[in-house]
C-alpha cells in the first residue's frame, strides 16, 4: 500500500514531475551554491551541484536515469552512473565544475538556451537536471546570467564619436583615441555609472529612445525603452551622486532623469530660459556634487540644478585666446571631471578660426574660467564624453614605477621622512633610489645576504612603495592596514613565516590598482625617467 504525502519543495527551481501516487525522488540543482548566479568577471568558475533526495517516508528508492544535456557535450558524466539505490532520507550529490573563459563564452551558452520561460531577459542560460525513478520523474533548474565585465572606475576618459558610434579611451598624455568597439547604431549622451561600473547611453534617431549599457568591451547592450521618457535627441549625459542618469538635449533644452535599473523616467521637462543655455555635454563635480557645463550661448561656465531645473552662469566669458579676446566659436562636445575635482573639456582649438574640428583637451579653472591646453588629439564629431569622477579609484603602482619616475618619487618624499625600521630612514631621493635599486639577495660589496636580511630588504621595498601609493593616490583602509603591519615587521621581532605573509600582503596591495589610470595631473613626460638615470642617482 502506498502512502500519500505532501511533496516537500526544495529551494531549487523545480519543474513539474510525472503525476503518480507517490514521488520517491526529488531533484535539486545549484550553481555556486545558489539557484542562480550572475557572472560579470571572467574567467569565471561555475560549480554545478546535482542532488537527488529520497523523499519516500519508508522505502528506499532507485535512481534510474539522470541527465544534463547542456553539459553532457562538454565532458560531464554522472558518476556513479544509474541505477543507484538511495536509502530512506538519504541523498546522492553529483558535481561538475565549468569555467567560462569570457563574456563571449557565456553568450555562446546563452544562445543554446531553450528555456521558454526566459525569453528577452538579460543573456543567460538555464541548466536543467532531470532524474527518473519507478514512480515518475523530477526536474530542477539553475540559471546563470551573463553580464559584461564592468569598467574600472578611475580617471580614464571615454569619448563616443562618429556615425555609427565608436566608444574610445582617450590618452591625455599621448593625445590618442583607442577604440573599444564600434557599434552598428548611433548613440549619444554617455555617462559613467559609479554604482555598477558601466557606461550608459541613449540611442539617437530611434523612437522611442533605447537605453544602452557598455562594459569593458565597449559593446552596447540594448536594455530596452525607458518608460515615461519623452522622445528627444539627447546629446549630453552624466550620472548624479544618487546613481540616477541625467540627460539633456542642447538644442531644445529638454532634460530627463532616469532610473537605469527600473528603466523609468524619474523626471523630465524644459530647463528654464532655454534661449540662454546650450550645453553640448555636462559632468558632475565630485567635490560638491553639482552639474557643470560650458554654456555655448553665453560663452561662460554654468551650473545646472536638476532639482530646481534652473541653470546659473558664473565667472567671466571664456575661453580667452592668444590675442586676448574671447573665442566665441569655441565648441566642446565632451566634458569630464577627474576624481580630484578638476574640470576638462575636449573641444575646438581656441586659437584656431571658428568652425574648426574638436581636437584639443583643456583643463578649465572653475575659479577663473582660465583654459589650460593639455594636449592635442584627433578630430571628433557627433561626440560625447564620460569619466568615473564619483568613484574611488584605489590607484596603486608597483616599485618599478617609482624606480624610474623621479619627479613622482620627489612628490612622495615631499611628505617627509619614511621610516623603514632596521633598514633606516628615507629622507632624500638618493636614499629612496638606494632602496628601490638595491639587490634583495646581495649586499653593497657583492656578498650574499643572510635570509633574514634579504627578507628585510624585500619588506623595506614594499613598505616604501606602499607609503608612496598612500601619499600620492590617497589613503585607503587596506593601505593603512598593510602599512601598519609592514612597519611592525621591520621594527619588531617576529617569526620569518609571519613576515613573509606580511610581504605577500604588501606586494598584493601595491599591485592591486597598478592597471588603473593615473590621475590626470600626473605629467610623466617631465624629468628623467630612465633606469640608468635612476641607478646613477642611487649610486652617488
Amino acid at each position: 500500500m502506498k502512502t500519500q504525502w505532501k511533496k516537500v519543495l526544495l529551494t531549487g527551481a523545480l519543474a513539474g514531475a510525472c503525476v503518480a501516487n507517490a514521488h520517491d525522488l526529488e531533484a535539486d540543482k545549484r550553481v555556486n551554491g545558489e539557484t542562480s548566479a550572475t557572472v560579470s568577471t571572467y574567467p569565471a568558475t561555475l560549480v554545478f551541484s546535482y542532488t537527488v533526495t529520497n523523499v519516500h517516508p519508508t522505502l528506499p528508492s532507485t535512481l534510474l536515469t539522470v541527465s544534463d544535456p547542456r553539459f553532457a557535450s562538454r565532458g560531464f558524466s554522472f558518476t556513479p552512473a544509474p541505477p543507484v539505490d538511495i536509502p530512506v532520507g538519504d541523498s546522492l550529490t553529483y558535481q561538475f565544475t565549468y569555467t567560462l573563459d569570457s563574456f563571449e563564452d557565456c553568450l555562446a551558452l546563452a544562445g543554446e538556451d531553450d528555456d521558454p520561460s526566459t525569453p528577452g531577459e538579460t543573456p543567460g542560460f538555464t541548466n536543467t537536471f532531470r532524474v527518473t525513478f519507478q514512480e515518475g520523474a523530477s526536474e530542477a533548474r539553475a540559471r546563470v546570467v551573463c553580464e559584461q565585465p564592468p569598467l574600472t572606475c578611475d580617471d580614464t576618459l571615454y569619448i563616443s564619436t562618429g556615425v555609427p558610434t565608436s566608444l574610445n579611451v582617450f590618452d591625455p598624455v599621448a593625445g590618442t583615441l583607442t577604440p573599444l568597439f564600434t557599434a552598428s547604431i548611433q548613440y549619444n549622451a554617455i555617462g559613467f555609472n559609479q554604482v555598477d561600473g558601466y557606461i550608459y547611453g541613449l540611442t539617437e534617431l530611434t523612437t522611442p529612445n533605447r537605453l544602452l549599457r557598455m562594459g569593458s568591451d565597449g559593446v552596447p547592450a540594448d536594455l530596452g525603452a525607458v518608460a515615461g521618457l519623452p522622445t528627444s535627441r539627447y546629446n549630453a549625459g552624466t550620472f548624479l551622486t544618487d546613481g540616477s542618469y541625467l540627460v539633456h538635449n542642447g538644442a531644445t533644452d529638454e532634460y530627463a532623469r532616469i532610473d537605469v535599473v527600473a528603466r523609468t523616467s524619474l523626471a523630465s521637462g524644459i530647463v528654464d530660459s532655454p534661449a540662454t543655455l546650450f550645453m553640448s555635454d555636462m559632468a558632475v563635480n565630485p567635490l560638491d556634487g553639482r552639474v557643470y557645463a560650458y554654456n555655448h550661448d553665453t560663452d561662460r561656465l554654468t551650473v545646472f540644478d536638476p532639482v530646481t531645473t534652473t541653470h546659473t552662469d558664473f565667472g567671466p566669458t571664456a575661453p580667452v585666446n592668444a590675442s586676448g579676446s574671447v573665442s566665441t566659436g569655441f565648441l566642446a562636445g565632451s566634458a569630464f571631471f577627474d576624481q580630484e575635482g578638476r574640470f576638462y573639456l575636449y573641444g575646438t582649438d581656441i586659437n584656431a578660426p571658428p568652425g574648426g574640428p574638436q581636437n584639443t583637451l583643456y583643463q578649465v579653472n572653475l575659479d577663473t574660467s582660465g583654459f589650460t591646453r593639455i594636449v592635442g588629439g584627433p578630430s571628433v564629431n557627433v561626440v560625447d564624453g564620460a569619466s568615473c569622477a564619483l568613484g574611488e579609484a584605489g590607484i596603486t603602482q608597483v616599485s618599478g614605477f617609482f624606480k624610474v619616475h623621479l619627479d613622482v618619487a620627489r612628490d612622495c618624499l615631499a611628505g617627509g621622512t619614511i621610516d623603514l625600521g632596521v633598514v633606516g630612514g628615507v629622507r632624500t631621493l638618493k636614499d629612496m633610489m638606494t632602496v628601490f635599486w638595491a639587490s634583495p639577495t646581495l649586499g653593497p660589496g657583492g656578498f650574499v645576504l643572510a635570509p633574514a636580511s634579504s627578507l628585510n630588504m624585500r619588506l623595506a621595498t614594499e613598505v616604501l612603495t606602499a607609503t608612496c601609493n598612500e601619499r600620492l593616490f590617497g589613503p585607503t583602509p587596506r593601505g593603512a592596514a598593510v602599512l601598519k603591519v609592514g612597519h611592525e615587521a621591520l621594527a619588531t621581532s617576529m617569526a620569518d613565516a609571519d613576515r613573509r605573509d606580511i610581504l605577500t600582503e604588501l606586494t598584493a596591495f601595491n599591485a592591486s590598482g597598478a592597471t588603473r589610470a593615473l590621475p590626470l595631473q600626473f605629467d610623466l613626460t617631465k624629468g628623467p625617467a630612465t633606469p640608468l638615470r635612476a641607478m646613477r642617482l642611487g649610486q652617488r
